[in-house]
């Protein structure tokens, strides 16, 4: 009976010093669970952190103590990316009772996308009555912060972190998606292409030069022929040797003349004898 009562007591003690959503269950991304430093208020404060599992930020832990029972709101602001100071509004807020020292969860009704390597800031205020729970180098990929005029670490400790804890349900693997079979575009029709004619081709398609224009060798023989007026330099025209048949007819005309003299000068010779 004491064993048991003694094993119950220890599994409450380890289950007082885990974050609320551990004791839930599931999702645990990134954490700074030492809590051996006590910063009271009031004060706001942001604990900044980098994302370690690209998925939808569900909710926070924070190891605090309240002297009086006070409400609390934690919410997620994004930061700056050349300071990496808190801007904005809040992206997502949630609001708790604190009533004793311990682990409280935050638990938002619109989880927050963020991808791994991403930034934001975990804000949250503290009453006159309350404290907030931190260690030094805790926590190497964030550090704690305190709202006065601006955003800026703590006095004297720069490498300070709050007791916290991220609860990230991870994004689904890509299914990965057949590539469709691009469907080939019809080819288009080339335009008939205009082909240069020829040289020879031209040329008997365009009237000959002479068809128009007197060869060389007409004119040459023109300018020489001697029946031309410009060749004779009486003026006289016509054809020097005359007509042939003119020529034939005066011939027969001689020859009959020649037969008729003959035949009389016969005649005339018998008559004599």
């Amino acid at each position: 009976m004491k064993r048991r009562a003694f094993a119950i007591v220890t599994a409450a003690l380890v289950l007082g010093l885990m974050p609320g959503s551990a004791i839930a269950g599931g999702g645990g991304d990134q954490s700074a669970a030492a809590h051996d430093l006590k910063i009271g208020g009031p004060r706001t404060f942001a604990q900044t952190v980098t994302v370690g599992v690209t998925g939808q930020l569900t909710g926070v832990d924070l190891y605090l103590f309240e002297t009086n029972p006070a409400k609390m709101t934690a919410s997620i602001l994004l930061l700056d990316r050349v300071t990496r100071l808190p801007i904005g509004s809040a992206k997502a807020s949630a609001t708790v009772t604190v009533a004793d020292v311990g682990w409280y969860h935050f638990e938002f009704a619109t989880p927050v996308s963020f991808i791994k390597g991403g930034r934001f800031a975990i804000v949250f205020s503290i009453t006159g009555w309350g404290v907030a729970y931190a260690s030094l180098g805790s926590y190497p990929n964030g550090q704690a912060l305190e709202k006065g005029s601006a955003w800026d670490t703590l006095p004297g400790k720069p490498n300070l972190a709050f007791a916290f804890a991220t609860w990230v349900t991870p994004a689904p693997n890509p299914t990965a998606q057949p590539i469709p079979t691009p469907t080939p575009a019809p080819k288009a029709t080339p335009a008939p292409v205009a082909t240069k004619t020829p040289a020879a081709t031209q040329a008997s398609a365009e009237p000959s030069p002479s068809a128009a224009v007197a060869s060389p060798s007409t004119s040459a023989s023109a300018s020489t022929n001697p029946t031309s007026s410009e060749s004779d330099p009486e003026g006289k025209t016509g054809d020097s040797g005359g007509s042939p048949i003119l020529i034939i007819a005066a011939v027969i005309a001689a020859l009959a003349l020649v037969a008729i003299v003959g035949a009389c000068g016969f005649a005339l010779g018998r008559r004599r004898k």
